[in-house]
């Protein structure tokens, strides 16, 4: 669901014919590659935890105490869920499409309008339904989901923009590894149900 967003986007900025859109669906798609194996490890290792995809059974285990605070691994797992969803989001610090200082506006450079306000209200509903994910699964209820939006609403006014080769060696060098280390280390650790 997530990927789709940043497949269309993608697609906007190489059919748009400008070669600075087409720059900024090229860092996308690098960065689609990266958080991808990050998302999907990090649902391995949830999958892992729960047994299952179910949100009502993953609602029902953490009824007395918060997935994220579970186990150890599930707590490094939620930390980089947060992080790589930021990068799904395409927010700042790690807007690689979107870079406006040195790509204009990026991916979409040559759209205006209500095309323009389509590709940004995308970031808003993929920004919405990592917070509604992150939430459920790792915080034990939909409360949370507030205060996540508002969360990396200040981050991208906070923090300054990542060079894309910072955001690539965190994702790669770190981000992955971590998510293998989580997956696995939620493998061994024991269950009580």
């Amino acid at each position: 669901m997530l990927s789709l967003e940043g497949a269309a986007v993608f697609l906007g900025g190489w059919s748009s014919g400008s070669k600075y859109a087409l720059l900024g669906a090229y860092r996308l798609l690098v960065a689609l590659l990266a958080y991808e194996l990050i998302l999907g490890l990090l649902l391995l290792a949830v999958l892992a935890h729960y047994g299952s995809f179910d949100l009502q059974a993953i609602a029902l285990a953490q009824r007395h105490l918060p997935g994220f605070l579970q186990s150890p691994f599930l707590m490094l797992a939620t930390g980089l869920w947060l992080a790589a969803g930021i990068l799904v989001a395409h927010r700042a610090p790690f807007d690689l499409p979107e870079t406006e200082s040195e790509l204009v506006a990026g991916a979409f450079t040559e759209y205006s309008g209500l095309r323009f306000a389509l590709f940004m209200l995308s970031e808003y509903v993929v920004l919405l339904i990592e917070a509604v994910w992150v939430s459920w699964v790792f915080l034990g209820g939909l409360l949370a989901v507030p205060f996540l939006v508002l969360l990396k609403i200040l981050l991208r006014w906070a923090w300054p923009r990542w060079r894309p080769d910072q955001v690539l060696t965190l994702a790669w060098r770190y981000g992955i590894p971590l998510a293998f280390l989580a997956w696995i280390g939620e493998m061994a650790w024991p269950h009580p149900y």
